[in-house]
């Protein structure tokens, strides 16, 4: 698993992949998309909704940006995409801001509503928290349906709030808008 992450940051500094922490924040006028219709000009971010706005690309995962969880309540957010079997799986969470630093960690709940990974301290964090590291998963998926991933705040927090960004790929694509519960309560115990 090391070696896959030191893989992708290796072609995060000599591509223009989307989410890559070399690219955090824009830059060099790579709009971040893969879309055939990529003209790379920074401002026009060529997504679906196309609202060309430069602050916000629009064809990260979330469409959001980062995202938030609070350190002290047990909420989660839970991310959501439907597989084939056989697809190849990949999804990094990791901090963004020494001031919102947190120990994250998630859970992968398949169709049937089973957790089949349980994912923490895979990699070092970008912005490492006092403790622990950050969570990272790649896998093959055997049953078709409809994926969960629940993002949750283990602990370790510089402040209240908790700032992350998730990065997802399926077969080397990367997944776009599939966040399905923003802070609610986690599916599953622990």
């Amino acid at each position: 698993m090391l070696n896959l992450l030191r893989l992708l940051l290796a072609l995060c500094t000599a591509t223009a992949i989307v989410g890559c922490p070399a690219r955090r924040g824009g830059g060099g006028g790579d709009d971040d998309d893969s879309a055939p219709a990529d003209d790379d000009d920074a401002a026009d971010d060529d997504d679906a909704s196309d609202d060309d706005d430069a602050a916000d690309d629009d064809d990260a995962v979330s469409g959001d940006g980062d995202e938030t969880l609070r350190c002290d309540d047990g909420l989660v957010d839970i991310w959501s995409t439907t597989l084939q079997g056989g697809d190849l799986v990949s999804v990094v969470v990791d901090t963004v801001s020494a001031s919102t630093t947190f120990d994250p960690a998630f859970v992968v709940i398949d169709p049937s509503g089973s957790v089949i990974f349980s994912q923490d301290d895979e990699f070092d964090c970008t912005f490492p928290p006092e403790q622990y590291s950050c969570p990272a998963l790649e896998s093959i998926v055997e049953i078709p349906g409809d994926y969960r991933v629940v993002v949750r705040a283990v602990g370790n927090c510089a402040g209240s709030v908790a700032e992350y960004s998730i990065d997802a790929t399926v077969n080397g694509q990367p997944v776009t808008g599939f966040l399905a519960g923003d802070d609610v309560e986690s599916p599953v115990e622990g």
